[in-house]
């Protein structure tokens, strides 16, 4: 009976079993072959993503650079403005209070004339002419600046 089970196992069960596990492994190594494909496409495929990144990012580097050097220059080209513009308010400051000085100094001339005249009268001293008095300020202003 073991050896009538035996050869019914040797001929016709181990056949098809020898026939199934040649087809597992026919597909397991398609199977594998076209892993290794993918594996060797998704590869190059991450390879090209990657240049293409560092080329956009290369790229973006470029323009910051670019944008940042414009607006650089445009800063500093409206700092220069902005000094050339102050230096002429003050330079027109400067020419406005020197005739201020000059106008104030005329005035206050004027004005210790007239008190000199003033004082002539009050201490009885005689009437002084303008302009005696206004050389006598001169002289006084003249002498001590």
């Amino acid at each position: 009976m073991f050896v009538l089970l035996f050869l019914v196992v040797w001929k016709l069960a181990l056949p098809r079993i020898a026939h199934i596990r040649h087809v597992r492994r026919s597909r397991i190594d398609t199977d594998l072959e076209k892993a290794t494909s993918l594996k060797e496409e998704a590869e190059e495929v991450l390879a090209a993503h990657e240049e293409s990144l560092a080329e956009a990012t290369g790229k973006a580097q470029a323009i910051h650079r670019k944008i940042s050097d414009e607006l650089i220059a445009e800063r500093n080209r409206k700092l220069d403005e902005v000094a050339d513009n102050l230096s002429c308010q003050f330079q027109e400051a400067e020419k406005l209070i020197a005739a201020e000085e000059t106008r104030a100094a005329k005035l206050i001339s004027d004005v210790a004339a007239d008190l000199v005249q003033l004082a002539t009268v009050q201490l009885e001293a005689g009437k002084t002419a303008k302009k005696e008095a206004t050389a006598a300020v001169k002289a006084v202003l003249g002498g001590s600046s």
